[in-house]
């Protein structure tokens, strides 16, 4: 890492908020848009907002994102929205928020359940599919069937452009609750995500785009706006300017040592859930020849070809190795996802089906499940 680069995080403060500064019994309230708010050393500004997250840019045109000060972007609160897409039953999937912005119906009480988890990600996260299918749905019945005598509660937070700043946030907000295990589900795009918040907290530029690789973006993006949202983008950028992979991982290494601090404030045990993009969802070998021929041509058209692939794994290797430093439990999701007998990712979007979800919640349940043993244990 070179002396700017730590010059740069040494600056870059993503310290949580002190533990004791909320009750465990205190309902949680999320500040509404309005003027700036220093939380844990960082602040956005509206127009900061705009800049960092696409979400909010002049041009967006997709109502469920709001500007909030310690994440940046949110979902809004008390949604109830039909929204189009190829891939969902119908051509329709609902997109439901409570009063907090969190991606799902149920209130929290004011008393914490007995045990949670906190789920949290980014543009992996989000599913086209049945409320029922979502990863917080299938999670939660499975908490359901361990929790017969005793209340529980899963509580799911993202958007498209979180990244590990976020998850960190999100944490510091919800650990008051003391959640049992808080699950990170990240992938690729996610490196690139936090870059945004990265340059806004240390003042730092990014390297220049030229023309032709902007025009490339545009060309690209225009014909395969699946692919690009699910991680062709970020191998661009990345291939173009490897340094900004440097940058990205530093910062996504300095926000996972937050989201350690508080952990251990909370008591909380974190998994982090690596979804492997581009070529997942099925075993066949046909089926994954065919995908990768339907990535030959916006591949030449970013002047990408198969063998910058390889820059993903790498990523997740270093991010890996950040993890284990922390000792963090990271899990490569590429293997479960290969062995599926069901297609795990939906055929245009490349988000997940719903037997994906059922996979990364099957995941999330096992680790919660050892967990909540090991308590009950302690307890005993």
């Amino acid at each position: 890492m070179t002396p700017m680069l730590l010059a740069l995080l040494h600056a870059l403060s993503f310290a949580a908020a002190p533990a004791s500064s909320a009750s465990s019994a205190s309902p949680v309230c999320l500040a509404r848009p309005g003027a700036p708010v220093a939380v844990g050393g960082r602040e956005y500004t509206p127009e900061a907002a705009r800049r960092a997250f696409p979400e909010l840019a002049e041009r967006a045109v997709d109502p469920r994102w709001e500007f909030d000060p310690r994440f940046g972007v949110r979902a809004k609160p008390r949604l109830r929205l039909e929204l189009a897409h190829p891939d969902a039953p119908g051509g329709e999937w609902e997109f439901a928020t409570n009063s907090l912005g969190l991606w799902m119906e149920a209130e929290l009480t004011e008393t914490p359940a007995a045990s949670a988890v906190l789920l949290v990600g980014g543009v992996e996260l989000e599913s086209p599919c049945a409320r029922s299918q979502t990863i917080g749905a299938r999670l939660d019945a499975a908490l359901a069937g361990l929790h017969r005598d005793a209340t529980h509660e899963v509580l799911v937070a993202g958007a498209p452009s979180w990244s590990f700043a976020q998850y960190a946030t999100a944490l510091s907000v919800f650990g008051p609750r003391r959640p049992l295990l808080c699950a990170v589900l990240t992938g690729f795009p996610d490196l690139e995500a936090g870059l945004g918040p990265f340059y806004h907290f240390t003042g730092a530029q990014p390297p220049t785009r030229t023309s032709d690789e902007l025009a490339a973006l545009d060309a690209a993006r225009a014909r395969w706006p699946d692919e690009l949202a699910s991680g062709l983008a970020t191998l661009h950028r990345f291939t173009r300017h490897p340094e900004e992979l440097d940058t990205a991982l530093a910062a996504a290494a300095a926000s996972l040592g937050e989201l350690a601090g508080t952990a251990s404030a909370h008591s909380t045990e974190i998994v982090v859930l690596w979804c492997p993009p581009f070529l997942v969802g099925s075993p066949d070998a046909r089926e994954k020849a065919a995908r990768e021929q339907a990535l030959a041509e916006p591949l030449a058209v970013l002047g990408l070809g198969p063998a910058d692939f390889a820059r993903v794994e790498q990523a997740r290797t270093r991010l890996f190795e950040s993890a284990k430093a922390l000792r963090i439990t990271a899990v490569d999701l590429a293997p479960t996802f290969a062995a599926a007998d069901d297609e795990v990712v939906l055929p245009r979007s490349r988000r997940l089906a719903p037997a994906g979800n059922a996979l990364v919640a099957h995941e999330i349940a096992k680790r919660y499940e050892v967990l909540f043993a090991s308590r009950q244990a302690r307890t005993k």
